[in-house]
């Protein structure tokens, strides 16, 4: 017996999710609190409806583990002057 999942509808418009406050460690081992604002786009449809249970879950957790990963290798002064955009 195959179980289909009904899926919601999904926007392709570019949108905005904003995370609540993180703390994050740096190299040096300073603890900051970071709040961050993503802007994403679904660009693959079928990936995005079948290949994923919880699309926005799953854009937050790799967005958070991203952050943290970048902050981790940078020391507290190079943090505080990040200039570019990942």
């Amino acid at each position: 017996m195959i179980i289909f999942k009904q899926k919601s509808k999904i926007d392709l418009r570019e949108a905005v999710y904003d995370f609540p406050k993180q703390n994050v460690n740096t190299k040096d081992n300073f603890n900051l609190q970071i709040k961050a604002l993503l802007y994403f786009q679904i660009v693959d449809l079928v990936k995005a409806m079948y290949e994923i249970e919880n699309l926005l879950d799953a854009i937050e957790k790799l967005t958070k583990t991203t952050l943290r990963n970048i902050i981790d290798e940078l020391e507290l002064d190079q943090s505080l002057s990040i200039k570019r955009y990942y």
